[in-house]
């Protein structure tokens, strides 16, 4: 007899259970009559017994899962989802649930990745809300709806790769893939304009020897190799807190912070060296010159003017050398 009477509350349970899915359905269906949820990746609404922790659902959400009709349990819990969750959005989730349900916040509302059958993730969009709760106020039913917005995330990526790219374009020599003009005079300017953060700056202005007849005899595909290996070299040599960048053809600044006269004497002259020993064996004769200037109340065009000039004298004194 307790057998049945257990039995008879399960079932009395289970159609109460299905009563109150029920009555949310019509509910769902009268406030969203005049709404079009024929939206791209709509996978369908989905309901929640908080007490039974039953979830009742579009099959079609556990289908874009990899998974066929058949296999779809014949009771799913919350559980069955969240465990699904990309470890890098479980916290995120589950925390907007928690503060939903606890009524601190209006709606569920997330995106989040879930692992499909084949270990490959989806991106979802979940929506929902807690319909009805009891005296208490604790949570007895959720409705939401959800939509795969995979391919929305994949365009927004694509999307981002572009606008980096573009972004680096806008500041990046395309050859050597160090700082260009543009780049230069911005960090320059904003040197010499915002908050001192140097004790002393100076700027050195570089220019490859000879580089004219390397194009010449060589080539435009050769002189561009030169290019980037002259660039690699000076990357090698300077410390992190310089700011190198390509000014004009075969010409380039080195902004230096907070070093002596003799330190930036001293790393010129071994980028000069091994500059000019790389190319030993090949037969040209190619080098570098450069012109330093340290800051001293200048304006951002007198000081690269004046690298510019001590360049000059490098060059007419015989080049291969930095003046200071």
């Amino acid at each position: 007899m307790d057998q049945n009477n257990k039995r008879i509350k399960e079932l009395q349970d289970e159609v109460q259970s299905l009563k109150t899915i029920i009555k949310q359905m019509i509910d769902d269906n009268h406030s969203f009559e005049s709404l079009d949820f024929g939206w791209t990746g709509n996978l369908g609404r989905w309901y929640w017994n908080y007490q039974t922790n039953e979830v009742t659902f579009n099959p079609l959400k556990v289908m874009a899962l990899g998974y066929v009709y058949e296999e779809i349990p014949k009771q799913v819990d919350y559980q069955f989802f969240t465990e699904k969750l990309h470890e890098d959005d479980y916290e995120r989730v589950m925390s907007n649930m928690l503060e939903h349900l606890q009524g601190k916040r209006d709606a569920y509302e997330v995106e989040y990745r879930i692992k499909k059958r084949d270990g490959s993730y989806l991106w979802f969009y979940d929506r929902g809300v807690v319909t009805k709760r009891d005296e208490k106020n604790r949570p007895l039913l959720m409705a939401g709806i959800v939509f795969d917005i995979t391919k929305k995330k994949e365009i927004e990526e694509e999307l981002k790769a572009k606008n980096k790219y573009l972004e680096e374009l806008a500041i990046k020599d395309p050859l050597t893939g160090i700082c260009n003009h543009r780049s230069l005079y911005s960090q320059l300017n904003h040197l010499l304009t915002g908050k001192k953060v140097f004790d002393t700056l100076a700027v050195v202005m570089l220019d490859l020897d000879n580089f004219k007849k390397v194009n010449d005899t060589k080539g435009h595909v050769f002189g561009d190799e030169v290019l980037k290996q002259f660039s690699s070299i000076v990357l090698k040599h300077i410390p992190n807190s310089s700011v190198f960048g390509r000014y004009g053809g075969e010409e380039f600044m080195l902004i230096c912070l907070n070093q002596t006269s003799d330190e930036i004497l001293n790393c010129c002259n071994r980028i000069r060296e091994e500059f000019k020993n790389y190319y030993l064996t090949e037969t040209i004769n190619i080098s570098v010159s450069g012109g330093i200037e340290f800051y001293d109340n200048q304006t951002l065009y007198q000081l690269i003017d004046n690298a510019d000039q001590k360049l000059y004298v490098a060059k007419r004194n015989g080049k291969d050398q930095f003046i200071i």
